[in-house]
């Protein structure tokens, strides 16, 4: 009974010291989600585990910097966050709001009469979603950062090995693509030829909404487009720091289906600001082991 008690109070003291390296993240341990006091943004739990990144050589519209594949394992679990960041909580912590397709971008006229607060943020470059992690990281007193492209990759599949989340054909129907450049299948679907409200489309295994289309999202990684074929064995948390100038970018954003493919990787200038650029973040001290 003695040492029950004992070790009770140890998990106590633990989740309060917990609590008290996170203040600005409010923990619902049972839903395994954190939120952001400053901005109402809501993390999910991605557990460790092991994947094969890239696509197999019979994927349909593979493209060479796909392959080869290789095991990667993701050693920590992490949070990340369940939608892209919105405009909304972009200008709470930066004061601004750069969208194209917002009430006063150069879009506004694809938006009128729509509320784009929920809409994904995007014309944000690399440097500017860093600075909004770094800016956060101090109201909120957690450590926010962009995903590795490996963590990026990981928590799009979500176990899963086939060219999307959901599974081997998209037509808009299934994420925010162009249903008039359909994948594996030849039936056109829905084509918004822009942004729309996070989470409209359904959540993969891990509860992650968006993370094919919508916007292309940024990754920390430094885009090497030979960087598979350097990798022997299992990588371990690999993040790519040379290479090139560019930055990763992964998601497909609004475009053609083909892109939004899970294994697809892209790379943009890190000041680029385009309106198919947004990203979404990690935790990264909230981490668990």
């Amino acid at each position: 009974m003695f040492s029950c008690r004992v070790r009770m109070l140890g998990l106590l003291l633990c989740s309060l010291l917990s609590w008290m390296a996170s203040p600005g993240a409010v923990l619902a341990a049972e839903s395994k989600l954190i939120t952001s006091s400053t901005t109402g943004m809501t993390l999910t739990l991605i557990p460790a585990g092991t994947f094969m990144m890239g696509s197999p050589e019979s994927e349909s519209q593979r493209r060479p910097t796909e392959g080869p594949q290789h095991p990667v394992e993701i050693s920590h679990a992490f949070y990340m966050g369940v939608y892209e960041v919105t405009q909304g909580e972009y200008e709470s912590v930066m004061g601004s709001n750069p969208s194209w397709f917002s009430t006063i971008g150069g879009g506004k006229e694809s938006v009128r009469d729509l509320a784009t607060s929920r809409f994904p943020v995007e014309c944000v470059s690399w440097d500017d979603a860093h600075a909004f992690c770094v800016k956060l990281s101090e109201k909120d007193g957690v450590m926010y950062r962009l995903p590795t492209e490996a963590e990026w990759e990981y928590a799009c599949r979500a176990g899963t090995t086939t060219p999307y989340h959901f599974g081997s054909t998209l037509n808009g129907d299934k994420a925010n693509a162009d249903g008039n450049n359909p994948y594996g299948t030849t039936v056109n679907g829905p084509s918004l030829q822009r942004t729309t409200t996070v989470g409209s489309y359904g959540a993969n295994d891990f509860g992650l909404h968006d993370m094919a289309g919508n916007v292309w999202e940024w990754c920390e990684d430094v885009y090497d487009p030979s960087a598979y074929g350097k990798r022997t064995g299992t990588t371990v948390d690999p993040l790519v720091t040379s290479g090139s100038e560019n930055r990763v970018v992964r998601s497909g954003g609004w475009g053609k289906a083909r892109n939004l493919r899970s294994a697809l990787r892209y790379t943009d200038r890190p000041d680029l600001r385009e309106f198919h650029l947004g990203f979404r973040v990690v935790s990264e001290s909230a981490r668990t082991p």
